[in-house]
C-alpha cells in the first residue's frame, strides 16, 4: 500500500482493520483438528543419576518434537510456546547437571538449544505483545486512529516471526542438532567424557540423593539473590527470573522423586507465582523494545504522526504497568523467601 490508497483517512483505516482481521483470520482458519499440545511432564526414574540425566534429556526431546509436529501442521500459538519451553528446560537441566557432572558437551548443546529457542523468540514475543496491547492500550484508546495502524504493524511483524520460526525448524542445522542430542542421550556419551573417578562415581549416586542436593542448592541461590530484589536493575531481575525458572523446571521435573505431590504443591505454587510475576515484568521490558522497533512495519505513508502517537500511548501504558508489576513481583519474591522447602 501507498498513500494513494488513502484518499480519505477513515477509508484508509478501514483497510487497516481489514488487514488485521485477515491476518487474525489466517490464524483461526486451521483444519478442524484438535491441536495436540504436549506439555512438560515429571521425570520418572528409580535408579541412579546416570538414568536421571538420560530420562531428563529424553523428556525434553519428546516435548520438543511433539510440539514441532503440531506447529508444522497447524501453526498453533501453544505449540510455539511449548517448543521454547522444551528448549529452555533442556538448557536449564544441562546447566544444573554440569554443576556436578562436568562435561563440555553439555555447554555445546546448551548453546545450540539457546540459538534455536531464539529463532522462535520473535513469534512468541509477538504473540504475548499483541495480546497485551489488545487487552490494554488498544482497548483503552480504541477510538485513536493510530492504534489501528499500530495493531496492523504488530500483526505484520508477528507473521514475519512465524515465518522465521518455520525456517528455523526446517533448517539443516536444526535437524543435525536434534539427531546429535538424541544420539548423545541414547549412547549416554557423558560417561565417556568424564575423566576423574570422583565424577564417574557421581553417576552412580541414587537419583533421589542427587535431586535433593540439586534442589536444595538452587533454592538457596534463589533466596540469596532475592534478598536484594529492591536494588536489582532490569538486567539483574531478568537474571533472577531465569534462576527462578530453572528452579521451577527442576522442581516440577524432579521434585516428585523426593516429595509427594501434595507436599510439593504449595512450594510449586509459590515458585509459579514468582516466575509469573517476574515474567510479566520482563514482558513489559520486551514490549518497550518491540514498540520502538515496529515503525518499519507501518505499511502506509503519510500517517507516521498518528502511528507515533499510538506508539507513545503504548509506551506510556507499559511504563505504568511496569511500575505496578515491579511492586507486585517484589511482594511475591518476599512471600517465596518465607516458603518452606518441602524436602527438609
Amino acid at each position: 500500500m501507498t498513500s494513494a490508497d488513502y484518499e480519505i483517512a477513515d477509508d484508509g483505516f478501514d483497510d487497516v482493520e481489514g488487514e488485521i482481521a485477515a491476518l487474525q483470520d489466517a490464524d483461526a482458519a486451521q483444519p478442524s483438528v484438535d491441536p495436540v499440545i504436549r506439555r512438560a511432564v515429571p521425570v520418572s526414574v528409580t535408579g541412579d543419576t546416570d538414568e536421571l540425566i538420560a530420562a531428563a534429556i529424553e523428556e525434553c526431546l519428546e516435548h520438543f518434537e511433539a510440539n514441532s509436529a503440531t506447529f508444522l501442521k497447524l501453526d498453533h500459538v501453544g505449540a510455539v510456546h511449548q517448543m521454547r519451553v522444551a528448549l529452555r528446560r533442556l538448557r536449564a537441566f544441562l546447566k544444573l547437571f554440569n554443576h556436578d557432572v562436568q562435561v563440555a558437551k553439555f555447554a555445546t548443546l546448551r548453546q545450540q538449544a539457546g540459538e534455536l529457542a531464539s529463532a522462535f523468540g520473535v513469534a512468541r514475543e509477538l504473540d504475548v505483545f499483541a495480546a497485551m496491547v489488545a487487552q490494554g492500550p488498544a482497548l483503552l484508546f480504541h477510538n485513536e486512529e493510530g492504534m489501528r495502524l499500530f495493531m496492523a504493524a504488530c500483526e505484520r511483524r508477528r507473521a514475519e516471526g512465524y515465518g522465521a520460526a518455520h525456517a528455523a525448524l526446517a533448517a539443516p542445522q536444526t535437524h543435525a542438532f536434534i539427531e546429535d542430542l538424541r544420539q548423545f542421550q541414547q549412547m549416554r556419551s557423558w560417561r565417556e567424557a568424564l575423566g576423574e573417578p570422583e565424577q564417574c562415581a557421581i553417576l552412580e549416586t541414587p537419583a533421589k540423593t542427587f535431586v535433593r542436593a540439586l534442589l536444595d542448592r538452587e533454592d538457596r541461590k534463589c533466596r540469596k539473590k532475592a534478598k536484594r530484589f529492591s536494588s536489582l536493575d532490569e538486567n539483574e531481575k531478568h537474571e533472577l527470573r531465569i534462576r527462578f525458572k530453572a528452579l521451577r523446571y527442576a522442581t516440577e521435573a524432579f521434585g516428585p522423586l523426593i516429595c509427594g505431590r501434595r507436599k510439593l504443591a504449595g512450594y510449586r505454587a509459590a515458585l509459579a507465582q514468582v516466575q509469573d510475576g517476574l515474567g510479566a515484568f520482563n514482558d513489559l521490558v520486551v514490549a518497550r523494545k518491540i514498540t520502538e522497533e515496529l515503525r518499519p512495519f507501518l505499511s502506509t505513508n503519510g500517517l507516521e504522526t498518528k502511528f507515533a502517537k499510538a506508539s507513545g500511548m503504548v509506551l506510556g501504558w507499559c511504563a505504568r504497568a511496569q511500575q505496578e508489576t515491579n511492586a507486585a513481583s517484589g511482594e511475591l519474591v518476599a512471600q517465596f523467601r518465607n516458603a518452606r522447602r518441602p524436602w527438609d
